[in-house]
């Protein structure tokens, strides 16, 4: 509920899922499922060479949702 607040605050509708499996492939399958209008997905910000030897789920939903990805990368570190 907390990852929420800021949506119901505003009244965004969402719905939350829990599902179990390979990501990516589940990620797609549920925007399918749900008709999504938009899916906003976080990235670890690994660097290029290792998302791309194992493998990104955001890279994959970019490429193969049927609805706009937005990929919000994580705040950048200073020190």
């Amino acid at each position: 509920t907390e990852w929420c607040r800021p949506l119901q605050e505003k009244g965004v509708r969402y719905r939350v899922l829990m599902l179990e499996g390979e990501p990516a492939a589940m990620l797609l399958d549920a925007i399918r499922r749900q008709h999504a209008d938009l899916a906003v997905v976080g990235r670890r910000g690994t660097g290029a060479l290792r998302e791309l030897l194992l493998g990104s789920v955001s890279h994959s939903l970019t490429h193969h949702a049927p609805c706009p990805v937005t990929v919000v990368s994580p705040p950048e570190r200073h020190g």
